[in-house]
């Protein structure tokens, strides 16, 4: 009891923010009601996993789906529950950055990264979308803190949670290069069970990636099927920035708008980083942040907010160094009230509902489900109908009348959304088999749910 009791006591300050940042997150939590084009697909994996309904897009990673597909194996609501888990990720990714900060550097430098971390508005953004960014970081992040803490069992474990992270976002297994560079070095170094531990981490992590490629395999005759075509739409696609659309500096505006003032104390990190460099900051803040951020400048083409997250952690930690050996100390505790501020005006700009199509909002899903149960067979212009219904049918993107005809008979119920469908929609032919149950076009958009008569 002793022992607990000084442990709040000492990490008062880190508990202090921790309780702060779930409460604005459960103020925040119900305007957050729209559920993205990618968080649905995950939905509609996840379905495909554990029953016979959903859809599967082979280019997604499996991690995400899968523990989507636990919640709705129990029967819980997938979306509510799904934020739940989120907002616990980004509560732990905040208590680990302040962990790995006390072991790299020191508490105060540790508190100061994970304040500015919590506030920050995009990480505190994406702590409600049902994205792959935050668990992925999470577990990688935990991966770091075992490493740092040695041992050969956290170092299995390690492998085991970064194994997974790299099967819920493919990037991350960027950031398992340093880990086992660190873990090599460690064998070079001939240090106590330094091969036990390089092996562990390293046997354990591609392992996770052995059955991810057999379950391919077996799945779609192809063990690396969903990595190249991971691999090939982030190198060729353009994203969809949430906020920033300037391309060729997009990195560069970014960090200005999300860490802005900051950025001096970021500067002044770097200098006092470099001044005393040792293998912990170069293993676990340098080389992550190198190799994360290089791969994402040159290889990735889609340049999106988000994607950045993995290594949110590094620069929040050198701005924590810059911080704490910042001379005038009026004026950054002044920057960093500043920042509070614009962290907050900015998050106000940051949308909450926008990819929500009428027929798939909270208000029209109970009359829409009297006219298509939920286990009926739907054929959808995009992935959101998977989050209400089971038996999904997706055809975004091109959807041909020979396609269409020839599954009448078998296709219950139709969303079609003009802004998703790239082509002519035959409305007047499917009039005849079909009656339409909904129409909206409030959103720009003209959206229709058709009905079989024989249903």
């Amino acid at each position: 009891m002793v022992k607990l009791k000084r442990f709040f006591i000492e990490n008062k300050f880190i508990f202090f923010i921790l309780i702060s940042t779930l409460i604005l997150r459960l103020v925040f939590f119900n305007r957050f009601n729209g559920i993205w084009w990618d968080s649905a697909v995950y939905i509609g994996m996840a379905k495909s996993m554990f029953g016979t309904f959903g859809f599967w897009e082979f280019l997604r990673p499996i991690g995400l789906p899968f523990i989507f597909g636990i919640f709705w194996k129990l029967g819980l609501d997938v979306v509510f529950v799904g934020k739940i888990f989120e907002v616990i990720c980004n509560l732990g990714i905040i208590y680990l950055v302040y962990l790995l900060g006390k072991k790299i550097f020191d508490k105060r430098v540790a508190l100061v990264a994970s304040f500015v971390l919590a506030f920050n508005a995009l990480f505190f953004f994406l702590g409600f979308r049902l994205y792959s960014s935050i668990p992925a970081t999470f577990f990688i992040l935990f991966a770091y803190y075992l490493i740092l803490k040695g041992g050969f069992r956290n170092s299995v474990l390690a492998g085991f949670l970064a194994g997974f992270a790299m099967l819920i976002r493919y990037p991350v297994a960027f950031l398992l290069i340093p880990l086992s560079l660190k873990l090599g070095w460690d064998v070079i170094k001939r240090r106590a069970k330094s091969i036990r531990r390089f092996l562990g981490f390293n046997l354990t992590a591609f392992a996770m990636l052995g059955v991810y490629l057999y379950y391919n395999y077996i799945k779609f005759g192809d063990a690396f099927i969903s990595l190249k075509a991971g691999l090939s739409s982030i190198s060729t696609n353009h994203g969809v920035p949430v906020l920033i659309t300037q391309y060729d500096w997009f990195y560069i505006v970014f960090l200005f708008l999300f860490f802005n003032f900051l950025l001096v104390f970021f500067v002044n990190g770097l200098y006092h980083f470099f001044k005393k460099m040792n293998e912990k900051k170069l293993f676990f803040v340098l080389l992550p942040m190198l190799i994360f951020g290089g791969f994402l400048q040159l290889f990735v083409s889609m340049r999106e907010e988000r994607y950045t997250t993995p290594i949110l952690f590094a620069i929040c930690l050198i701005i924590g160094l810059g911080f704490v050996n910042f001379k005038f100390k009026k004026v950054r505790y002044i920057l960093l009230a500043l920042y509070l501020v614009v962290s907050f005006t900015t998050f106000g700009f940051l949308p909450y509902t926008n990819d929500v199509l009428p027929f798939y909002a909270e208000e029209n899903v109970p009359e829409l489900l009297e006219f298509c149960p939920e286990n009926v067979r739907v054929a959808s212009s995009s992935p959101l109908a998977a989050v209400h219904w089971n038996n999904v049918q997706p055809y975004y993107g091109s959807w041909t009348t020979p396609q269409i005809k020839s599954q009448v008979n078998s296709i219950d119920c139709i969303f079609y959304s003009s802004c998703d469908y790239e082509g002519v929609f035959p409305l007047d032919y499917f009039k005849r088999y079909y009656d339409v149950v909904f129409y909206d076009n409030s959103s720009w958009c003209d959206e229709y749910v058709l009905r079989n008569k024989n249903v």
